[in-house]
């Protein structure tokens, strides 16, 4: 009982971390896109494999929920929050299945005030529905590996074909059970062919979005199965050196200390003899779910690694475990990690933790980090200002229009119909009414194609970071121009 109370209170720590003060941050571009498709899958109107960018499954789960207008950011990315239970939990399986109880406890723990996850997992993101799915193949591997059968590995193929259409980067994840049966007797008669039914599963799974997604691209209508500005260019970096640039941004969300701490647990565990196919395994699994996003992806960045996240903290957790049931200088190793841990969570973790959920222009991110996920490049106060702006016309207008990335994120902050215009500088959308109503978001040149409409700005708003301003334009056609007495 005390056991299971453990449990589910640090889940629920994780939980609150991960939903307090939930919308303090600014939507990010991708949240908008991810909404908007969100609305339309569950209408079964068209073949999602249309619009999946690779994160099919995210916009069911996000859909199942509702979003609308104005509420939508909370709800939308309360859903990642409330996935990500899954995510603890079965990190403690595994933590507790590679170690005991207190592994899976310090497993979880750490997951639960790990900066790093609770970052992207208070964001409507793919990335962490991506680590859950991940981790729950990680855990069924361990069990798969332990008791193959047909059964098992049906298990296996489900959960992996939700990975890989959670993201398609995590296609490699269904390497993970084959890792974890390595060295198995009677590999190819009692391990391979519950693998293949897994294989199968998979195919199956895919075989709705696949074979339209073929037949369009015969006919010149592909499909959008991956977003083609996400896709490495031949001359893009080695993936050697991808990590070398991302490192400062990945210790900007973990902390340096974490780092250092996981190289000195884990080497010394090895050194005392803790299994190495269990170390093996792990980073195998970290190997796994970073494969496809270093070689493939155009400019790889942090976000795209929060499915690693998982086994690297079980790798802590259970060399940890391992080092404080060894005898020889117990006292010593037990107060270093004690200290080590104490020092990371308060340098670092809670101060992170209290920036992100009170004011997190406060982190100390890297400034295209900053812009990416704190400033908003589509989204923020000024955007909120400008919408409340054109709400406060009289009379009220029914539409509001912007540029196409603005337009998404419209939809978090007003209840008004919201029209993407086809060309920022050249709105042609305002001959259709009498008085249009446009946000111009300062990214945009030159000057509006004028349509023999007058053109009046209503309003202009500065940006966090000063980078450019937020305009509101009326346009009214020459016809109502003469109507008004």
């Amino acid at each position: 009982m005390s056991k299971r109370l453990s449990i589910v209170s640090v889940l629920l720590i994780h939980l609150a971390l991960r939903l307090h003060n939930l919308t303090i941050q600014v939507p990010h571009i991708d949240e908008g896109f991810h909404v908007s498709r969100a609305l339309l899958v569950w209408h079964f109107e068209q073949n999602p494999g249309r619009f999946m960018h690779g994160k099919l499954l995210l916009y069911y789960w996000v859909g199942l929920f509702d979003p609308q207008p104005m509420s939508g950011l909370w709800v939308a990315r309360a859903s990642i929050a409330i996935f990500s239970i899954i995510t603890a939990a079965t990190l403690y399986q595994i933590g507790r299945t590679l170690s005991n109880h207190w592994g899976g406890l310090l497993t979880v723990s750490l997951y639960a005030v790990m900066p790093y996850a609770i970052f992207f997992e208070r964001m409507a993101m793919a990335d962490p529905l991506a680590a859950g799915f991940a981790a729950l193949v990680g855990w069924r591997s361990l069990v798969f590996a332990r008791h193959p059968s047909y059964r098992q590995g049906a298990i296996l193929g489900v959960l992996i074909a939700l990975a890989s259409m959670s993201k398609l980067t995590m296609a490699p994840v269904a390497l993970v059970p084959v890792f974890a049966t390595i060295g198995h007797v009677n590999w190819r008669r009692r391990i391979l062919p519950p693998l293949i039914v897994a294989a199968c599963i998979v195919i199956v799974a895919w075989m709705p979005i696949m074979l339209p997604a073929a037949y369009a691209h015969l006919y010149g209508d592909p499909f959008r199965l991956v977003s083609e500005n996400n896709l490495q260019q031949l001359d893009s970096a080695s993936p050697i050196d991808e990590l070398q640039r991302l490192y400062p941004q990945i210790a900007d969300l973990s902390g340096h200390l974490f780092w250092v701490g996981l190289v000195l647990v884990v080497g010394m565990a090895l050194w005392c003899g803790y299994h190495r196919a269990r170390i093996g395994w792990l980073l195998a699994w970290i190997g796994a779910v970073v494969l496809f996003s270093l070689l493939f992806s155009n400019r790889p960045r942090p976000r795209y690694f929060m499915p690693a996240i998982g086994p690297t903290v079980v790798l802590v957790a259970v060399a940890c475990t391992y080092l404080w049931r060894m005898p020889p200088l117990r006292v010593l190793v037990r107060s270093t990690m004690i200290a080590g841990l104490a020092v990371w969570s308060l340098t670092f973790a809670l101060p992170f933790i209290q920036a992100l959920t009170t004011d997190p222009l406060r982190l100390n991110l890297s400034p295209y980090e900053t812009q990416l996920y704190l400033v908003g490049t589509q989204s923020g106060p000024a955007i909120e200002q400008a919408v409340r702006l054109i709400e406060s016309q009289d009379p009220r207008p029914s539409i509001i229009y912007t540029n196409w990335g603005t337009c998404q994120s419209l939809y978090f902050y007003t209840t008004l119909d919201i029209g993407c215009l086809e060309s920022a500088n050249s709105p042609v959308e305002v001959l259709q009414h009498p008085v249009t109503y446009i946000i111009r978001n300062g990214d945009e040149r030159g000057e509006f194609n004028r349509y023999g409409v007058e053109w009046v700005r209503l309003g202009i708003f500065e940006r966090q970071g000063g980078l450019f301003t937020v305009e509101v334009w009326r346009a009214t056609t020459p016809s109502h121009q003469q109507a008004q007495p």
